[in-house]
């Protein structure tokens, strides 16, 4: 590795950047596609995840033994949180992969597929996020200075959704397998990410359930501002310790297998 081979992949993000209209279009395009000649369109998302929430909330509710005004907000925000998180795992492998036709004939920055990606599931998780007036209205959650860290949050979980889409995209473009192993390990995930329980729920023996998954700190980080509460520092502290050290490794395989992405395919 050389002193070029770094500029080169610093290069590449700032002309990714500088190319926000490209990949601001082609997310746009892929919504679209998706849902052509639809007359609802991208509102299925929001209609689907309504009723999603309602039918587990509901029932959940029950088995937990929670108050569904207390329940519900939760594993809505929850749900909306999760979804964002899972959906940029479950696809970083297909990110380099999926764009194979345009990494093949125009010479475009390969960060450019990364925004794309990252915006195409901020569409969804807005989309989603539309259930968040109705929770509000129907079960009273608080607004107030807390809620604007959602922000914050948002943003910092954002970041580290860039390296990893970035890192796995690289793996995944040069071992094959890796996508399949990702899907099965977020599934995984979702059973002990506290997404449908609350970690108060969990006995001591098995806490470090929680306390050793970083997902549950980037979902803290939107999860609890929409619900009037502030992200514990710790959970901070984890997310922007995440961000660093993925930056960091991230870039080092950047840098090192930039130019064999197009290869790979």
């Amino acid at each position: 590795m050389t002193t070029a081979t770094l500029k080169h992949a610093l290069a590449d993000g700032r002309e990714g950047l500088k190319a926000w209209r490209i990949w601001s279009l082609m997310a746009e395009n892929d919504i679209r596609q998706r849902y052509r000649r639809s007359v609802i369109g991208p509102f299925w998302l929001t209609i689907s995840m309504m009723l999603t929430v309602a039918a587990l909330g509901f029932i959940y509710s029950f088995l937990f033994q929670i108050p569904l005004a207390e329940y519900l907000p939760y594993i809505a925000m929850g749900l909306v949180a999760w979804g964002l998180l899972s959906n940029v795992l479950i696809e970083s492998g297909q990110v380099f992969v999926g764009a194979e036709g345009f990494l093949k004939q125009i010479p475009l920055p390969k960060t450019v597929f990364v925004m794309r990606q990252i915006l195409r599931h901020t569409y969804i998780f807005a989309h989603n996020l539309l259930i968040y007036p109705v929770v509000v209205l129907l079960f009273g959650v608080s607004i107030n200075l807390n809620t604007l860290m959602f922000i914050p949050g948002l943003l910092l979980v954002l970041l580290n959704c860039f390296w990893l889409t970035l890192l796995l995209g690289i793996l995944s473009t040069r071992f094959r397998d890796l996508p399949q192993i990702i899907n099965s390990l977020v599934m995984l995930a979702f059973f002990v990410t506290p997404v449908l329980w609350h970690k108060r729920q969990l006995p001591p023996e098995v806490e470090f359930v929680y306390q050793l998954n970083p997902l549950a700190n980037l979902l803290n980080l939107i999860r609890e501002p929409l619900l009037g509460a502030a992200p514990s520092l710790h959970d901070w502290m984890v997310g922007i310790v995440m961000m660093v050290l993925g930056f960091g490794i991230t870039l080092v395989f950047f840098r090192r297998f930039r130019s064999r992405i197009t290869y790979w395919l």
